[in-house]
Protein backbone atom coordinates (compact mmCIF):
# COMPACT_ATOMS: atom_id res chain seq x y z
CA UNK A 1 0.00 0.00 0.00
CA UNK A 2 1.35 3.83 -0.88
CA UNK A 3 1.49 5.81 2.19
CA UNK A 4 0.73 9.72 2.18
CA UNK A 5 0.88 12.34 4.23
CA UNK A 6 -2.33 13.43 6.32
CA UNK A 7 -2.73 16.63 8.18
CA UNK A 8 1.05 18.22 7.95
CA UNK A 9 3.35 15.25 7.51
CA UNK A 10 1.39 12.86 9.35
CA UNK A 11 2.35 9.59 7.48
CA UNK A 12 -0.20 6.99 6.84
CA UNK A 13 -0.86 3.85 5.01
CA UNK A 14 -4.91 3.20 3.75
CA UNK A 15 -6.50 0.24 5.40
CA UNK A 16 -9.14 -2.50 3.91
CA UNK A 17 -10.40 -4.01 6.83
CA UNK A 18 -13.23 -3.17 9.31
CA UNK A 19 -12.31 -0.46 11.50
CA UNK A 20 -13.82 0.00 14.70
CA UNK A 21 -13.60 3.51 16.02
CA UNK A 22 -12.04 3.50 19.73
CA UNK A 23 -11.34 7.12 20.43
CA UNK A 24 -11.44 10.79 19.27
CA UNK A 25 -9.19 13.67 19.07
CA UNK A 26 -10.64 16.04 20.99
CA UNK A 27 -7.97 19.16 21.74
CA UNK A 28 -4.43 19.68 21.22
CA UNK A 29 -1.68 19.05 24.55
CA UNK A 30 1.13 21.69 24.42
CA UNK A 31 3.16 22.98 21.67
CA UNK A 32 5.56 19.69 20.58
CA UNK A 33 2.10 18.62 18.84
CA UNK A 34 0.62 16.04 21.22
CA UNK A 35 -2.74 15.37 21.05
CA UNK A 36 -5.43 14.53 23.75
CA UNK A 37 -8.25 11.61 22.90
CA UNK A 38 -11.48 11.36 24.60
CA UNK A 39 -11.31 7.00 24.77
CA UNK A 40 -14.58 5.25 23.77
CA UNK A 41 -13.57 1.80 25.75
CA UNK A 42 -11.00 0.74 28.17
CA UNK A 43 -8.01 2.27 28.16
CA UNK A 44 -6.23 -0.93 28.20
CA UNK A 45 -7.09 -1.60 24.61
CA UNK A 46 -5.64 1.19 23.40
CA UNK A 47 -2.29 0.60 24.58
CA UNK A 48 -2.77 -3.59 23.52
CA UNK A 49 -2.48 -2.66 19.55
CA UNK A 50 0.24 -0.61 18.34
CA UNK A 51 -1.07 -0.28 14.87
CA UNK A 52 -4.20 2.11 15.09
CA UNK A 53 -6.07 3.76 12.26
CA UNK A 54 -6.45 7.66 12.02
CA UNK A 55 -9.38 9.04 9.85
CA UNK A 56 -9.71 12.94 9.72
CA UNK A 57 -13.30 14.63 10.01
CA UNK A 58 -13.70 13.90 5.87
CA UNK A 59 -11.50 10.87 5.31
CA UNK A 60 -11.00 7.43 5.19
CA UNK A 61 -9.12 5.23 7.79
CA UNK A 62 -5.47 5.14 7.22
CA UNK A 63 -3.38 3.04 9.27
CA UNK A 64 -0.97 4.98 12.07
CA UNK A 65 1.26 3.88 14.72
CA UNK A 66 1.75 6.32 17.67
CA UNK A 67 4.97 7.23 18.58
CA UNK A 68 4.40 8.05 22.36
CA UNK A 69 0.98 7.62 24.36
CA UNK A 70 0.35 8.03 28.22
CA UNK A 71 -2.87 8.16 30.57
CA UNK A 72 -3.71 11.25 31.99
CA UNK A 73 -7.03 11.19 34.05
CA UNK A 74 -10.18 10.59 31.63
CA UNK A 75 -8.22 11.16 28.58
CA UNK A 76 -5.30 10.13 26.45
CA UNK A 77 -2.11 12.00 25.54
CA UNK A 78 -0.74 11.01 22.04
CA UNK A 79 2.08 12.06 19.90
CA UNK A 80 1.83 11.16 16.19
CA UNK A 81 5.27 10.95 13.56
CA UNK A 82 4.86 14.04 11.54
CA UNK A 83 2.91 16.07 14.41
CA UNK A 84 5.45 18.74 15.84
CA UNK A 85 4.14 21.60 16.12
CA UNK A 86 0.76 22.98 18.06
CA UNK A 87 -0.46 23.92 14.72
CA UNK A 88 0.20 20.17 13.08
CA UNK A 89 -1.90 18.74 15.96
CA UNK A 90 -4.48 21.73 16.03
CA UNK A 91 -5.35 20.25 12.10
CA UNK A 92 -6.22 16.57 14.17
CA UNK A 93 -8.70 17.90 16.02
CA UNK A 94 -12.05 16.01 15.44
CA UNK A 95 -10.14 12.90 13.90
CA UNK A 96 -11.33 9.31 15.09
CA UNK A 97 -8.96 6.34 16.12
CA UNK A 98 -9.91 3.19 14.97
CA UNK A 99 -8.64 -0.68 15.26
CA UNK A 100 -8.93 -3.58 12.92
CA UNK A 101 -11.34 -5.64 14.29
CA UNK A 102 -9.03 -8.54 14.49
CA UNK A 103 -6.62 -6.94 16.42
CA UNK A 104 -8.46 -6.39 19.15
CA UNK A 105 -8.04 -8.47 21.81
CA UNK A 106 -10.29 -11.30 22.81
CA UNK A 107 -13.01 -10.84 25.90
CA UNK A 108 -13.76 -13.21 28.56
CA UNK A 109 -16.96 -15.21 28.49
CA UNK A 110 -20.19 -12.62 29.24
CA UNK A 111 -18.18 -9.09 27.88
CA UNK A 112 -18.61 -7.36 24.33
CA UNK A 113 -17.98 -5.09 22.21
CA UNK A 114 -20.08 -2.48 21.71
CA UNK A 115 -19.82 -2.62 18.26
CA UNK A 116 -20.71 -6.02 18.02
CA UNK A 117 -24.30 -5.26 19.90
CA UNK A 118 -25.25 -2.19 17.69
CA UNK A 119 -27.62 -3.45 14.91
CA UNK A 120 -29.19 -6.64 17.03
CA UNK A 121 -32.71 -7.45 17.31
CA UNK A 122 -33.70 -6.75 21.07
CA UNK A 123 -36.48 -9.22 22.18
CA UNK A 124 -38.19 -8.67 25.74
CA UNK A 125 -40.93 -10.17 28.00
CA UNK A 126 -43.51 -12.14 26.36
CA UNK A 127 -41.12 -12.70 23.43
CA UNK A 128 -41.70 -9.12 21.73
CA UNK A 129 -39.58 -7.80 18.96
CA UNK A 130 -38.48 -4.28 21.12
CA UNK A 131 -35.95 -2.87 18.14
CA UNK A 132 -32.84 -3.47 16.97
CA UNK A 133 -29.71 -1.57 19.53
CA UNK A 134 -28.71 1.72 17.49
CA UNK A 135 -26.56 2.92 20.48
CA UNK A 136 -24.63 2.27 23.74
CA UNK A 137 -24.36 4.56 26.03
CA UNK A 138 -22.08 4.60 29.25
CA UNK A 139 -23.11 6.00 33.02
CA UNK A 140 -21.71 5.72 36.02
CA UNK A 141 -24.25 3.05 36.46
CA UNK A 142 -24.05 1.15 33.75
CA UNK A 143 -23.66 0.49 30.06
CA UNK A 144 -27.46 1.29 28.55
CA UNK A 145 -28.82 0.36 24.93
CA UNK A 146 -30.67 2.96 22.46
CA UNK A 147 -33.34 0.02 21.05
CA UNK A 148 -35.65 1.16 18.52
CA UNK A 149 -35.72 2.73 15.12
CA UNK A 150 -35.10 6.68 14.56
CA UNK A 151 -38.11 7.84 15.43
CA UNK A 152 -38.91 5.83 18.75
CA UNK A 153 -35.95 4.86 20.95
CA UNK A 154 -36.05 3.39 24.54
CA UNK A 155 -32.76 3.28 26.97
CA UNK A 156 -32.50 -0.36 28.13
CA UNK A 157 -29.94 -0.92 30.85
CA UNK A 158 -27.32 -3.63 29.43
CA UNK A 159 -27.26 -5.67 33.07
CA UNK A 160 -27.80 -8.97 33.74
CA UNK A 161 -30.77 -7.92 35.50
CA UNK A 162 -32.64 -7.28 32.16
CA UNK A 163 -30.39 -8.83 29.52
CA UNK A 164 -30.21 -12.16 30.38
CA UNK A 165 -28.61 -13.52 27.13
CA UNK A 166 -26.30 -12.29 23.84
CA UNK A 167 -27.22 -14.44 20.81
CA UNK A 168 -24.60 -13.64 18.04
CA UNK A 169 -25.52 -16.76 15.81
CA UNK A 170 -29.81 -15.64 15.89
CA UNK A 171 -28.74 -11.91 15.72
CA UNK A 172 -31.01 -11.21 18.93
CA UNK A 173 -30.14 -9.56 22.75
CA UNK A 174 -32.70 -11.81 24.78
CA UNK A 175 -34.02 -9.08 27.95
CA UNK A 176 -36.71 -9.06 30.89
CA UNK A 177 -38.17 -5.70 29.29
CA UNK A 178 -41.70 -4.58 29.06
CA UNK A 179 -42.24 -2.29 25.73
CA UNK A 180 -44.42 -0.28 27.84
CA UNK A 181 -41.73 0.52 30.25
Amino acid sequence: MRETTLASNIVARPVAERIIPIAQIVAVHGLRGWVKLQPEVNYDVLTFCPDWNLRLVKGKWRQIRPERCRHAHTRVLVKFPGSDTRTQAQQLIGAHIGIERSKMPKLEAENYYWCDLIGLEVIGNENITLGRVQNMQSTPANDIMEVGDQENIMLIPFTPDYVTRVDFAQGKIITRWRAEY
